[in-house]
């Protein structure tokens, strides 16, 4: 009786093991099938996650995003996380690197109404230089706006290379520098004497026009090692235009940037892309990162805008106010520049008729 309850006992008892293993085997079996089912569906999301990441709605839905996890509360009692679109966002404090008198200024452009660029004075600029490069296609206004604005407003004596094409006729008319306040001198390459250039640039605001052949680079060297030696006086900007056409680059350019604070001067180069600027850069210069470093502000003109984009954000590197800065740029503003340890800044075009431009065209005597 025993035995056999012992062997009913077994029985129920393997067969009860059977069944309920059977039954875990089962729910186990269910269970591989269902977490299959969802690592698919995770991974199929993940696909299209990013294809959709790579269409242009799906950046700007990850800009945002990434945006959000960013920035600040500036409110600790509001959940707002939104990023605000005001132009304040991107007004820097020029306030620090101004010069209370606006003829002591190399400006950029302007931000809602109000002018803004660096003083001339190196007490007001410790760190920065006035070395700028201005890139634009024809007719954005590398010339008329920014450079002509500039040698009107600015009381800072000029030098200005002079090829057969570039910049506007007029700024090379002695008559024109002479109605803007300039004393003016026509000097060729091969005749100039650096020294007494040097001499009456720091004395007096000055304007030599430089005629350029072959000699390019040996002309700004030259006058530059003078200025160098007599630092005191006005402050002195070269004006190299179009300087990818130039016959020859300037050797060691890298070089002139880096002293260019030191010696008071500060220099002002022209291209239409970054891409052809960087050419001809190559040509001379190892290290074309450090040529770049050593300009304060890289002003990048609206029109054929997309190209002079690329470019910049190859060498400076993606962010996050970049890709604001240049979403704004689209809306409408017309002026985007880089400027040392400062985030990029949209502004409007300088306008010459705020400097007389009319007016000093009239008593030279020339057409518009």
């Amino acid at each position: 009786m025993f035995a056999g309850g012992m062997r009913e006992g077994l029985s129920h008892i393997c067969i009860s093991t059977i069944v309920n293993d059977s039954f875990a085997v089962n729910i186990f079996e269910r269970k591989m099938i269902m977490k299959k089912i969802v690592i698919g569906i995770l991974c199929l999301g993940a696909v299209a996650a990013g294809i959709y990441g790579m269409t242009p709605k799906g950046k700007e839905q990850c800009r945002k995003a990434f945006r959000s996890l960013k920035k600040e509360k500036k409110n600790p009692e509001t959940e707002e996380q939104e990023v605000s679109e005001t132009a304040e966002d991107y007004i820097y404090d020029f306030s620090k690197v101004m010069s209370e008198n606006p003829e002591s200024n190399l400006l950029f452009g302007k931000i809602n109404g109000k002018e803004v660029g660096i003083a001339f004075d190196s007490e007001i600029n410790q760190q920065r230089n006035t070395n700028t490069l201005i890139v634009g296609m024809t007719g954005t206004g590398k010339t008329f706006n920014y450079c002509t604005s500039n040698i009107l407003n600015g009381n800072a004596s000029i030098v200005l290379f002079k090829f057969n094409y570039g910049i506007y006729p007029y700024l090379f008319s002695e008559s024109f520098l002479n109605s803007a306040g300039y004393e003016t001198k026509t000097v060729s390459e091969e005749t100039m004497n650096p020294e007494k250039l040097a001499e009456k640039l720091r004395e007096k605001k000055t304007a030599v026009i430089v005629n350029l052949n072959t000699e390019c680079s040996k002309a700004v060297h030259a006058l530059f090692q003078e200025l160098k030696k007599q630092p005191k006086g006005n402050h002195v900007l070269f004006w190299l235009d179009e300087y990818p056409n130039w016959t020859q680059p300037v050797y060691n350019l890298n070089h002139l940037l880096a002293e260019a604070r030191t010696a008071n001067t500060g220099f002002q180069i022209i291209s239409q892309t970054l891409n052809a600027f960087s050419r001809k850069v190559h040509e001379t210069e190892a290290n074309l990162l450090e040529v770049f470093s050593n300009f304060d502000s890289i002003v990048l003109l609206r029109d054929d805008f997309d190209m002079n984009l690329s470019s910049a954000m190859e060498l400076f590197g993606e962010s996050v106010e970049t890709e604001k800065a240049i979403s704004r740029v689209s809306k409408g503003k017309e002026v985007i520049f880089f400027t040392g340890g400062v985030y990029p800044v949209v502004c409007e075009k300088l306008n010459p008729d705020d400097y007389r431009f009319a007016e000093i065209m009239r008593e030279a005597g020339i057409s518009e």
